[in-house]
């Protein structure tokens, strides 16, 4: 998740190649970042969901 807000920060846009794919951003990403205490982590895979 970390290595992932990192490497998509500075687009505007991310095209995924599947719908799980983006499931996978918008549903997944940030409940590990929640349990965790990454609140930044999660803040920033927030941010890049449209």
């Amino acid at each position: 998740m970390e290595r992932f807000s990192r490497t998509f920060a500075e687009y505007d846009a991310v095209v995924t190649p599947s719908a799980s794919c983006a499931g996978m951003v918008r549903e997944a990403h940030p409940l590990p970042a929640e349990d965790y205490s990454m609140r930044e982590v999660r803040r920033q895979v927030v941010e890049l969901m449209p």
